[in-house]
């Protein structure tokens, strides 16, 4: 009972870090979805709604919890030394209504998202790693929306580029 009341996050790592990050350098930030073709349009339009939110969360994580000195968007004209590829593969946001239906039975919100940092100078790999976040799956719970799983994620993923 009490897994269901709190958030939670994995990480798979795939390729260790292989240089130390300098963390006086810059970001450029990249955030994708890749859901599969045959996703209808709620799926992508939940996809796209994440992947704002995740942007938002990362950008200021990043630089705030000091480890990147500064982050840019795709676009922006920028002499960042690393790139950050945020993929997301799986999002399962569960409605309010089904929340307060089916309670702690509607399930929790999650998130799967592969993340590659790579140095641009080289286009060497540097880490590649996966992260779920889920949320608390109780209603009553302060960790039950998405938002709760887009922190736990961003949560695994600053610790992991520290």
């Amino acid at each position: 009972m009490l897994a269901a009341c709190s958030s939670s996050s994995e990480l798979t790592i795939n390729k260790a870090i292989s240089t130390p990050v300098d963390h006086e350098e810059s970001i450029q930030l990249v955030i994708n979805t890749k859901l599969p073709e045959d996703a209808d349009e709620d799926d992508r339009a939940d996809a796209m709604q994440v992947a704002t939110r995740l942007r938002g969360e990362l950008y200021s994580r990043l630089v705030f919890e000091g480890v990147f000195k500064q982050a840019y968007h795709v676009g922006q004209d920028n002499d960042a030394k690393y790139k950050l590829d945020v993929s997301i593969n799986e999002t399962d946001e569960v409605s309010q209504g089904a929340r307060i239906f089916l309670g702690v039975f509607a399930g929790k919100n999650e998130l799967a998202l592969n993340v590659v940092l790579t140095d641009r100078s080289t286009n060497e790999v540097l880490t590649d790693f996966i992260v779920t976040g889920k949320s608390a799956s109780h209603p009553l719970s302060s960790e039950d929306g998405m938002d709760d799983a887009i922190r736990e994620a961003v949560d695994q993923i600053v610790l992991t580029l520290r």
